[in-house]
């Protein structure tokens, strides 16, 4: 039987090489179910590389990850093609991961995109993009999502809209990495912060 407070995603000293450059130097990282996990750094820190190692897109070249539950990395603008309505992006997420085409209106809704149902994703704004990603996340019902920069170019209302619903999809049971560039804060606090700088993971107190 499985234990309830086992992690989700566990990293056992998981680095990750590009060539000869080591990108990610080697982290231990534990996540627990309905957990939210910031990630903070500038730009080529790490952050995205460590997010796709967590989603298993990568493969530490030292160290190990183990995973409990299916894993998505999502950041504004993947996961739809330009020429797709949203609607249909959403759908056809939903059908990929699931089996079938279930809380694409709540999704939508969440996301405060309903209104853009049946815009082209190619035509959405940077910010609009940003929450097409909030919506595939929540459509797909991952055991694991990892978000990279999911607030990007999104003014404060959009934001605070994106973050309900993280909190919402770990209310859910969901484990949630979020990277962001900058330390910012949020009410309620995330239940773990880490800041990520030249490849090195800390916790962020």
């Amino acid at each position: 039987m499985e234990d309830s407070d086992s992690p989700v995603l566990e990293l056992a000293g998981a680095g990750r090489r590009f060539g000869s450059r080591l990108v990610l130097h080697p982290v231990s990282l534990r996540v627990a179910r309905g957990t939210v996990c910031l990630v903070h750094g500038a730009n080529g820190s790490g952050k995205t590389t460590l997010l796709r190692v967590a989603a298993g897109l990568l493969s530490p070249s030292v160290g190990s990850r183990y995973a409990r539950e299916r894993a998505v990395y999502l950041r504004p603008g993947s996961g739809a093609r330009a020429r797709q309505r949203v609607a249909d992006a959403v759908r056809a997420a939903a059908v990929l991961a699931t089996g079938e085409a279930a809380g694409v209106a709540s999704a939508l809704a969440r996301a405060g995109l309903a209104d853009l149902a049946d815009r082209r994703v190619g035509a959405l704004s940077a910010g609009q993009r940003a929450r097409l990603l909030v919506a595939l996340a929540v459509v797909t019902q991952p055991g694991i999502a990892c978000l990279d920069e999911p607030t990007a170019h999104l003014d404060d209302a959009g934001a605070a809209a994106v973050w309900t619903a993280v909190r919402d999809l770990a209310d859910a049971g969901c484990a949630v990495l979020v990277a962001t560039p900058n330390r910012i804060e949020l009410t309620p606090e995330p239940d773990a912060r880490l800041r990520i700088a030249g490849g090195t993971v800390g916790v962020d107190r």
